[in-house]
């Protein structure tokens, strides 16, 4: 507890800090100030805000009982003359009942003429630190003013308060009212140094010197072993192609991060593209295991406006959303070079549904370059992902290389599976641009081809290094295959397989083929085409020649968790009001929205507008 005490011609003037005290001792105010004044006509009223005096007025001893704010705490000044007795300091609070009960030390300042410098706390007893009411009339019995010697003393029961001095004006005085300072220090601010000081120590040693005629600590090398082991930072920059910094003798070690570290602190966009048809069932993943694992990344959204537009609304749990387009599709002009290029073979809606979807994928990318052109910025890392994908676990950290794009294994009919893809911005600008790179095959050669093998057509004439690495997301899809699966078919694999199973296609099934049949059904399967890795009992087979079994749900929310399961029933269970509100506050939180209007998304959705 600290004191400030200053001299005023022959009268001493004390201040006082205090925390609060219990409201008990207030009860007798008026008594005790009839007591300590002794005469004077005047007090000081102080009032205190965080252990900090501000304000000081002069009032009558009458206004001091009054407060002007609730639960205001305040300390009564007296004046005395310092050769009669000792100023008397009354730390009190005033207030309403039903704020609560202070527990502190009391500290009493007092003066004599020779008696050096002597602080007591009174500690208040457990009976005065649970009284929680603002008793008007008089307290407990014990409370009284005596005269003494040499001053006077206030008492609680046989608890007294010592005298302090005035401060003195020669040098000396200086150390002493330090050492008052000091031992008035409340025992919350000791604990504190008591802690800062071997934490001081290793702060020193991280920074000392590692050769050993620099370093007078030397001994002391297995403690700065224990503490930098593990840290996890020369794998990380070796991932970045950036080699670890060497060691200085005058330095200190720069502050090493791990790879995820590094990514959360770098700028992410995350590409989500095409319709939501089962978005309430893969929406939750993506916000669950994308984005919310790296909460620095922007959304960007880029679909077709249809009758499921509407679950688009899951989004307002996603940290962070960039822009959303929802655009009314319509007929793509097919150019000379598209044709040549393109083929229409397995592909549902021929070329021109293979234009529509390099217009979502290349449309993102067109959405990216417009927010990094207006706010004066360019992205380090994108990830491009299917609306219609279920993630079973988060994306992994290990899965952004710099200088490669990296895409799922499997599934790949003939060229690169494009269900995903994640590279930094060089990587990722060729990836995306699924439109504008026709021209440039056509002019090279390339005839006939399919989604993904124009794809890799297109990271392979731009010198783009990819890589395959196994990811832990399929794609929910309602089409029909036969079962078992031929040479080029396409297995279905139950949404509970363990996986990672790399974008491959899925439905929430009763597993009709598993380890045994698995393995005589998979080998079948070109390699190079519809095939997707089941080793180790990681894939399970759905018979999907059929609509969805009957009972779906509940499989489905056994395998996603209790917590996706209640945003799928929530969006079967909306309401035209729910939806709309749900949806504006995904606008309001969108910093570029181009879309139809929420009333009109949530009636086609619902059904109010067929």
């Amino acid at each position: 507890m600290l004191i400030y005490s200053a001299m005023e011609a022959d009268r001493s003037f004390h201040q006082i800090q205090f925390s609060p005290i219990p409201r008990r001792l207030c009860s007798d105010i008026a008594d005790l100030l009839d007591k300590m004044t002794a005469g004077n006509q005047y007090a000081h009223l102080w009032t205190i805000h965080e252990s900090e005096f501000v304000t000081v007025s002069r009032r009558r001893r009458e206004d001091v009982l009054t407060s002007n704010g609730r639960d205001q705490r305040f300390s009564v000044h007296f004046r005395g003359n310092a050769a009669k007795g000792p100023e008397r300091v009354l730390p009190c609070i005033a207030g309403t009942a039903g704020s609560g009960s202070h527990a502190a030390s009391l500290l009493r300042v007092g003066t004599t003429q020779e008696s050096p410098a002597v602080a007591r706390e009174w500690v208040p007893s457990e009976e005065d630190l649970t009284d929680r009411t603002f008793a008007g009339g008089r307290a407990a019995a014990g409370r009284d003013l005596s005269g003494g010697e040499g001053g006077q003393k206030f008492s609680h029961g046989e608890r007294e308060w010592a005298e302090m001095p005035p401060p003195l004006k020669k040098p000396l005085g200086i150390a002493m009212q330090f050492a008052r300072r000091i031992a008035g220090l409340e025992w919350r601010f000791l604990l504190l140094l008591l802690l800062l000081l071997p934490i001081s120590l290793l702060l020193f040693l991280s920074i000392s010197s590692s050769s050993p005629a620099a370093n007078p600590f030397s001994n002391l090398a297995p403690l700065l072993l224990l503490r930098r082991g593990g840290g996890g930072g020369g794998e990380a920059a070796s991932r970045r192609g950036v080699p670890p910094p060497a060691a200085s003798a005058s330095a200190p070690a720069p502050v090493r991060r791990t790879w995820k570290e590094e990514l959360v602190r770098s700028r992410m966009a995350v590409c989500l593209v095409g319709g939501a048809r089962r978005f309430e069932l893969t929406g939750p993943s993506i916000v669950e295991r994308i984005l919310k694992v790296y909460p620095n990344s922007d959304l960007f959204l880029h679909s077709p406006f249809d009758e499921n537009a509407f679950k688009f609304l899951l989004l307002r749990s996603a940290p962070r959303i960039a822009a959303v387009r929802i655009f009314r599709p319509e007929p793509m002009a097919e150019s000379e070079p598209e044709l040549r290029v393109l083929t229409a073979s397995n592909s549902p809606n021929g070329i021109q549904g293979l234009l529509q979807y390099f217009n979502l994928v290349e449309g993102c990318l067109t959405m990216i370059k417009s927010h990094q052109a207006h706010h004066n910025f360019t992205y380090d890392w994108i990830v491009r992902t299917r609306v219609d994908g279920f993630w079973n676990a988060p994306l992994d950290p290990d899965n952004f290389i710099p200088g490669h794009y990296v895409v799922p294994p499997g599934s790949s009919y003939g060229g690169l599976n494009d269900r995903l893809g994640i590279g930094d911005l060089p990587t990722s600008t060729v990836a995306l641009s699924r439109l504008s790179l026709i021209p440039q095959l056509d002019q090279a050669g390339f005839r006939q081809l399919n989604s993904e093998t124009s794809f890799r057509a297109q990271l392979t004439t731009q010198n783009v290094t990819h890589l395959a690495k196994r990811l832990p997301f399929c794609i929910v899809t309602d089409r029909q295959y036969a079962f078992p699966p031929s040479q080029f078919g396409v297995p279905v694999a139950a949404i509970s397989s363990k996986g990672p199973l790399s974008g491959a296609k899925c439905r929430p099934c009763t597993p009709v083929c598993r380890g045994a049949c698995v393995e005589r059904v998979m080998p079948v399967l070109h390699k190079g085409w519809s095939w997707t890795q089941w080793d180790s009992e990681t894939l399970e087979l759905c018979d999907a020649h059929g609509e969805w079994e009957t009972g779906w749900e509940k499989i489905f929310d056994r395998v996603a968790g209790k917590a996706l399961a209640k945003q799928r029933k929530r969006v079967w269970n909306l309401k035209l009001k729910d939806c709309v509100s749900e949806f504006e506050k995904v606008r309001r939180r969108t910093v570029s929205w181009q879309a139809p209007t929420a009333d009109e998304i949530c009636k086609v959705g619902l059904g109010y507008a067929r």
